[in-house]
Parts: structure tokens; C-alpha cells; sequence
């Protein structure tokens, strides 16, 4: 089953999907990445590329079967590939989340 991801939605910070806060998985997604990414928090705007941030493919995978535990979600690898910025992986979290908490 596809799953259709806004990918430009960044306008609102605290935006709930679901009951699910856009800003607290920001909050731990970008958590993770600083411990695990080594990147500076600053750095990690919603707009910040992955492969400006310096994160190689492999680095990214691991982050994101981190995000996959902390979120109890799946980030198929096709669907990891197009998430090219931290503002893209945060609304599928979001969105993931929401569907989970859904039951769908």
C-alpha cells in the first residue's frame, strides 16, 4: 500500500496528525540524529539536505532503524531514498505515527 507524504509542509511546527505533534517527533528525531548523525543541532533546520549535512547512505540507514525503534514504525529503503531532508523524515514519521496510533 502506497502511502502519499506532504513533503512541504513545514509552516506549522506544533501541526497534529491524529494527535500525533509534528514538533515532539521533530523534538526526538533530531535528538537521534545528534547522537547518532554527530551533527550540531543547529544545523538540522527542516530544510538541512542529509548529503549537506555530510551523512552517508549507510549512516543514514542506521538513523533510521533507530527512528524505526524509537517510533515503532517502518521506513521501507524506497521510501528512505526520497526522504532527502530532516523536515521530509519528520512529516513521515508524523504521518506513520499517526497511522499506527490509527490501527490502519
Amino acid at each position: 500500500m502506497a502511502m502519499h507524504i506532504n513533503r512541504c509542509d513545514y509552516s506549522s511546527p506544533s501541526r497534529s496528525v491524529r494527535g500525533v505533534q509534528r514538533n515532539e517527533v521533530r523534538q526526538l528525531a533530531v535528538s537521534k540524529a545528534v547522537e547518532l548523525l554527530e551533527v550540531d543541532e543547529a544545523a538540522l533546520g527542516d530544510a538541512a539536505s542529509f548529503d549537506g549535512l555530510g551523512v552517508d547512505s549507510l549512516a543514514l540507514v542506521e538513523y533510521a532503524l533507530a527512528l524505526e525503534d524509537v517510533f515503532d514504525v517502518e521506513i521501507p529503503e524506497e521510501e528512505l531514498i526520497e526522504l532527502t531532508t530532516v523536515g521530509h523524515l519528520v512529516d513521515a514519521l508524523v504521518e506513520k505515527t499517526a497511522v499506527r496510533s490509527a490501527g490502519l
